[in-house]
């Protein structure tokens, strides 16, 4: 059987634009928004990469410049930067698709968008706090300010709101066990000055009072042979700085001179340093006669 090329219809303009109207354009706007994706993507992957190996970089050159190692903690902080800010994107690229595949299509998103304003408004004002919290603490993230198992001291403009070991980090509230064993809940938006203590080094101090008659010239002998002979020993010479200790004279009277001994120590240990400083600095006055005063 014979088909004549006459009998075989050709589209109708209708079908035409049926097929390359609407979803023409819907696959378009499918291939931008998956393409503009992947192309965040990777600037996001690439820029966090850039950053991790040039703060590595820089502290391998000069590690007594920044007076810390490697941070393995902040790689991973910007890791978590990184994948927030790729499901951020990629939840706005597509949000954004489906708007623009509706309005294609026909439907009318203008309801839609007024709506999600009048309850992204009542609930910005209702969850004021909620929010300031969320956005503190994910900055305090992002910057590694302080983490589970950093002693910290917290405070306000007013004062502080809590010291101690960090427990647990949120992105609402930070846990503190408090030297008297309280666990502390301390919203992160109230947090407004962190002093840690674990990160770098700290300062162990020794703070004494001799009678005033008593050779300072003796004491300041003695407080450095002490502190030479700890940084010799196996169990503190990664711990205690090879930096000379400072001796500051706080007060002189007619009966005592106050003076603090400071030795540069590894973050975290200069709780223990000083109090093993107290205990040979007792020992070693005894046998050398120097008395404390009252």
């Amino acid at each position: 059987m014979l088909v004549r090329l006459t009998d075989v219809k050709t589209p109708t303009p209708d079908v035409v634009a049926a097929l390359t109207g609407a979803p023409l354009t819907v696959l378009i706007i499918i291939v931008v928004a998956s393409l503009t994706t992947v192309i965040v993507r990777f600037l996001i992957s690439r820029t966090v990469r850039g950053l991790i190996a040039t703060e590595a970089k820089g502290l391998r050159l000069a590690p007594e410049k920044f007076g810390v190692a490697p941070n393995p903690r902040r790689k991973q902080r910007l890791e978590t930067l990184r994948t927030v800010l790729v499901s951020t994107t990629t939840a706005l690229i597509g949000s954004v698709a489906v708007l623009m595949i509706l309005t294609t299509l026909g439907v009318n998103v203008a309801p839609l968008i007024a709506s999600a304003g009048v309850v992204g408004i009542a609930v910005a004002f209702g969850a004021q706090a909620l929010v300031k919290d969320v956005i503190t603490g994910g900055f305090m993230l992002i910057e590694d300010q302080y983490g589970v198992g950093d002693r910290v001291e917290l405070g306000t403009g007013g004062g502080i709101l809590a010291s101690g070991v960090v427990e647990e980090v949120g992105l609402r509230v930070t846990l503190i066990r408090d030297d008297d064993g309280r666990r502390w809940y301390v919203r992160n938006g109230e947090i407004l000055r962190v002093a840690n203590l674990t990160q770098g080094w700290a300062y162990a101090v020794v703070e004494l009072r001799v009678a005033r008659t008593t050779d300072l010239t003796l004491v300041r002998t003695t407080l450095s042979e002490l502190t030479t002979q700890m940084r010799n020993e196996d169990l503190y010479a990664d711990v205690v700085s090879h930096l000379e200790p400072e001796c500051l004279i706080q007060e002189v009277t007619a009966d005592l001179v106050a003076l603090t001994w400071r030795v540069r120590v590894s973050a975290d240990h200069d709780l223990s340093i000083a109090s093993e400083l107290r205990h040979r600095i007792a020992v070693a006055f005894a046998e050398r006669g120097i008395e404390l005063a009252p």
